[in-house]
């Protein structure tokens, strides 16, 4: 079930269902929606259900970011040639300038 709620003055969507767990427990789960449209509030809550109902865990696999070298990489195959000469030549510059050596191995999550 969806429901609204209101804490510190601002309305929220909030996912709130009981769900048997792995171990055949009773289990209950509440979280905020990720994104607070109702409509998108129930296609997740429908994702997170079936979820339940398969593995017995409404849990999802944590979620496993790219290095920012990797990012980079893939961002400059698919998007840099979209843009004018002159915006490739600053971006390019911006990177030579110790971008990628100093964020290279880290994830986009610890950035």
């Amino acid at each position: 079930m969806v429901k609204r709620t209101t804490r510190a003055g601002k309305a929220h969507l909030v996912i709130d269902f009981r769900f048997t767990d792995s171990a055949g427990k009773r289990a209950r789960y509440r979280r905020d929606a990720e994104v607070q449209t109702l409509d998108a509030a129930r296609r997740e809550e429908q994702e997170l259900l079936e979820l339940a109902r398969t593995t017995g865990s409404p849990e999802r696999e944590a979620r496993a970011f790219p290095t920012f070298d990797t990012f980079v990489k893939q961002w400059q195959a698919l998007y840099l040639p979209r843009y004018r000469p002159s915006t490739r030549e600053r971006y390019t510059a911006m990177l030579g300038q110790g971008l990628l050596e100093h964020f290279g191995s880290l994830t986009l999550d610890r950035i």
